[in-house]
């Protein structure tokens, strides 16, 4: 069984919205409309 450290577990505040937006080589987090992170996505080759 594994633990979450508090490095990995987020709460998001009450009535906030969350949105993700994936393109073919960002992902893309906006909280309540503001940029939050993005991230580079890189797709590996199916076999």
């Amino acid at each position: 069984m594994s633990t979450l450290n508090d490095l990995t577990a987020l709460a998001l505040p009450t009535g906030s919205r969350l949105v993700a937006d994936e393109t073919e080589s960002r992902l893309c987090l906006r909280l309540e409309g503001q940029p939050l992170i993005q991230l580079p996505v890189t797709r590996l080759a199916s076999a």
